[in-house]
């Protein structure tokens, strides 16, 4: 393992949800990108089962990436 301690642990799970959903091919749709990201999660979840800091950053992304979605970007002003 490269990545030691839980607080890291952490963080490096939401730059990899990150990474994973910038680099996505499923970004052409919203569902598309969110359903991609959900299985970013199980993928990185599935590294260290016992991470409690990992899951809580992984389920801290896929909810913010659904609020995101949830919430239209605004028309840019004239």
């Amino acid at each position: 393992m490269v990545v030691r301690g839980a607080p890291a642990i952490g963080v490096s799970a939401a730059m990899g949800v990150a990474l994973g959903a910038r680099h996505s091919i499923g970004k052409q749709t919203l569902p598309a990108l969110l359903a991609e990201i959900r299985v970013i999660g199980k993928v990185l979840a599935a590294t260290r089962p016992t991470g409690v800091n990992l899951f809580w950053a992984i389920e801290r992304m896929r909810k913010h990436a659904a609020e995101l979605a949830a919430d239209p970007v605004p028309p840019s002003p004239a």
